[in-house]
């Protein structure tokens, strides 16, 4: 899952870089240039956001599971 937001991620600054060079050439309007940046930009939140339900569905299932390791106790 997080590979795909990534690559989802990866195309979308692809593209806005691609809108500003054409905005840059007289071939695009800013309306274009913003609305490609704002989708990168929503892409890297989604990433984000994946990457914390990740790392807090990680820390659950320590917690469930009691693992003493994952949740840095020392029960010396």
């Amino acid at each position: 899952m997080v590979e795909t937001m990534e690559r989802e991620r990866t195309l979308a600054e692809q593209l806005a870089s691609a809108e500003r060079r054409r905005f840059d050439l007289g071939s695009s309007d800013f309306f274009l240039v913003n609305q490609r940046e704002e989708s990168a930009t929503n892409a890297e939140i989604k990433l984000i956001e994946a990457r914390a339900r990740i790392a807090a569905d990680r820390a659950e299932l320590a917690a469930a599971t009691a693992d003493a390791s994952a949740l840095r106790l020392d029960l010396q």
